[in-house]
């Protein structure tokens, strides 16, 4: 069964009202998809292109996973006709789902994004020889320090100052760009956590996580530019901490785009990784066809989706 509603049926953190407050979006009207079979809430952002019509997006964040769904196909077949009927468009849904049907009519799967995670089975040392060699020397230096202290904490001031000063640096997107009053929005948010660590009693790096039954997701993170590989140390002590609570598995996510920089230094720290594909849906083509004024094909998931 396929629903959709105002409030989510299921809940995770991705759903949460206070979360989606918390983080940037372009709009503060959603709309949730809620897969029964799976026991799953979708969040999904009501961009509206008429009076009477709208898109759906994911926001900008980790996504839940449709989990286990033997015909792919007959349930976006299924979703399509639920969103059809309450005005929208086009649809565009992030997954944690590496989606074998990979392009229909109505659909595409072949988007995705790589997420790379650590695998809390594993004990310390077996998590180290999982990382490339440099990424692990780099690691065993900072480790020795035995002034290193990591630990929650309620103050949140070098972290927003550090962040901000990064996002400037780096011309972030505007949806990257979190200001100091969205984290401390954030940090109050059930399931989400703010870890922070020092090394000789100073800021070194922070990350914010959120936590699900099993899984853990790195949200944000920045370190000190005293401490350029705090990072590292940061995810390590992370491995150890949520490896404690019982948790299975902590997503790092993967790069702004595949195969850039970020992408590659979450590369160098574990190789296991997930493919997150990307659901490109047309929910309505004769509505569609009307607002684009041109007739729709496959090519229109080659591009900017949901198409502008």
């Amino acid at each position: 069964m396929i629903s959709a509603s105002q409030q989510p049926l299921f809940s995770c953190y991705q759903v949460s009202p206070a979360y989606l407050r918390a983080i940037p979006t372009n709009s503060n009207s959603f709309v949730f998809l809620n897969i029964h079979s799976c026991n799953v809430s979708f969040a999904l952002q009501k961009i509206n292109i008429s009076k009477n019509a709208f898109n759906l997006i994911s926001p900008i964040s980790f996504q839940a996973s449709i989990g286990s769904v033997g015909d792919m196909t007959g349930l976006l077949t299924e979703i399509r006709k639920v969103l059809a009927e309450i005005g929208c468009i086009f649809c565009y849904i992030q997954t944690r789902d590496n989606l074998t049907d990979k392009s229909k009519d109505f659909f595409s799967t072949e988007s995705f994004r790589t997420n790379y995670y650590f695998d809390l089975s594993l004990d310390y040392e077996a998590m180290l020889r999982s990382m490339k060699a440099d990424a692990r020397q780099r690691l065993k230096k900072l480790a020795k320090l035995e002034s290193a202290e990591f630990k929650p904490t309620p103050d949140l001031r070098e972290f927003s100052e550090h962040y901000k000063s990064l996002a400037h640096s780096r011309n972030f997107n505007e949806l990257y760009v979190m200001e100091g009053y969205r984290f401390g929005q954030l940090a109050r948010c059930t399931d989400i956590l703010y870890l922070q660590q020092y090394i000789n009693g100073e800021f070194s790096a922070g990350g914010f996580f959120g936590v699900n039954e099993h899984d853990v997701d790195y949200l944000y993170g920045v370190h000190s530019p005293n401490y350029q590989d705090a990072t590292r140390l940061l995810l390590a002590n992370s491995f150890k901490y949520f490896k404690a609570a019982g948790k299975s598995r902590l997503f790092l996510g993967g790069g702004i785009n595949e195969n850039d920089s970020l992408a590659n230094f979450k590369y160098r720290q574990t190789r296991n990784h997930v493919r997150c594909s990307s659901i490109k849906m047309i929910v309505n083509e004769a509505a569609a066809q009307k607002v684009m004024a041109t007739k729709i094909d496959s090519d229109i998931f080659k591009g900017y989706f949901p198409p502008r």
